[in-house]
C-alpha cells in the first residue's frame, strides 16, 4: 500500500514473473487507467492524474487480483 499527493503519477512497471500481468489503477469502481499486458522481462509506463482519494492497483490477468496481486493508493 502507497500513499501519494493529487497530480500526475507515473508507474513504471516492470513484469519480474513467468507469466504476463498488467497493472490497472480503478477507483469508485472504475477503471482509471491501465497498462497494457506485459509479458514476462518486460516494462510498462503508465501515467495518470490522480485527485484525492483511494484508488486500487491490481492486474486483470487471469486471477491475479483474488490471488493477491493487489494494493492500495491513497491520494491526501
Amino acid at each position: 500500500n502507497a500513499t501519494a499527493t493529487p497530480g500526475t503519477l507515473t508507474f513504471v512497471v516492470h513484469n519480474y514473473g513467468r507469466l504476463s500481468h498488467n497493472l490497472v489503477v480503478a477507483s469508485d469502481g472504475h477503471s482509471d487507467g491501465s497498462t497494457k499486458t506485459i509479458p514476462p522481462g518486460q516494462t510498462a509506463v503508465l501515467e495518470i492524474y490522480v485527485a484525492k482519494g483511494s484508488y486500487q492497483l491490481s492486474s486483470s490477468v487471469l486471477s491475479d487480483a483474488s490471488l493477491g496481486a493487489r494494493a492500495t493508493l491513497r491520494v491526501r
